[in-house]
């Protein structure tokens, strides 16, 4: 069940939540990290609540997320 979602600046790939995790969906970008897989949170951390607008671009390669827990993860996206 996805809930949040955010597109890459330039539309090729799309960034979502569901159950707790951080995934990438390669829509034509062709990364192969980009493949439905987990980007995290890393073990120990907190999982990623669901909420409103919780998910921005600090800049083409950097997406921040609010954990709704008092938590904003930062994660360095590669091209």
């Amino acid at each position: 069940d996805i809930k949040n979602y955010i597109f890459s600046e330039d539309g090729t790939q799309l960034f979502y939540v569901s159950g707790g995790e951080l995934y990438c969906y390669d829509i034509s970008s062709g990364a192969e990290w980009c493949d439905d897989t987990s980007l995290g949170p890393e073990a120990g951390m907190l999982s990623i609540s669901n909420g409103p607008n919780q998910m921005t671009w600090k800049d083409s390669s950097t997406l921040l997320i609010s954990t709704f827990r008092g938590m904003i993860y930062q994660y360095n996206i590669t091209p």
